[in-house]
């Protein structure tokens, strides 16, 4: 299931901030962004180009259609990622990832109060030293038969999108029947 997270804490301004320096980033020539690569030595944090072989879903023939930038749990995001690829760049991650720890802190007590629990239990049982991530990433327009990111389920307790629903809608939530739900958002209302 999901829900629309509204009235968060969020700031709208954050949000903004987080877009522009993501567009910045994956605007950069190729080789720019090459410089940024995840691999083993940065944690896997770091740029994954189109074709990286992240495929979302097991299902997908093909490279899924996408370019990422993830982001580890700071302080610790730069350790052996080059300098920053645009100016602001950790700084921006660290202020988001920051702000959705926060919120996602304020969700579990809200999900515990409506399971009739104390409002701290799940924060206790799930977050006490979250394995969270910033996952910046960009879906271009695909060909037929072309998958931006498959279907799948996310792994761990929480996951929060935030989407410019200016720029992609493609979030889809599978209903019990088999079909799909559209999920319809905008960048200040995130989906958990």
């Amino acid at each position: 299931g999901f829900f629309l997270v509204t009235g968060h804490s969020l700031p709208n301004e954050l949000l903004d901030r987080i877009f522009a320096v993501s567009r910045r980033f994956f605007e950069l020539p190729e080789e720019e962004k090459m410089k940024h690569t995840s691999s083993e030595k940065t944690g896997w944090r770091g740029f994954n180009p189109f074709g990286s072989g992240q495929n979302c879903s097991l299902a997908s023939k093909r490279p899924e259609v996408k370019e990422t930038f993830y982001c580890g749990e700071p302080p610790t995001a730069e350790e052996g990622i080059a300098a920053p690829p645009v100016e602001d760049f950790y700084q921006e991650l660290r202020a988001y990832h920051t702000a959705l720890l926060e919120l996602s802190r304020s969700l579990l007590r809200g999900l515990s109060l409506a399971l009739h629990l104390a409002p701290e239990h799940l924060e206790k049982i799930a977050f006490q030293k979250p394995v969270a991530k910033v996952l910046l990433a960009r879906y271009p327009p695909t060909d037929e038969g072309d998958l931006s990111c498959g279907e799948h389920t996310d792994c761990g307790f929480l996951t929060l999108v935030c989407q410019d629903s200016s720029e992609a809608q493609g979030l889809q939530v599978k209903r019990p029947d088999g079909s799909w739900l559209s999920v319809k958002t905008d960048r200040y209302t995130p989906v958990a």
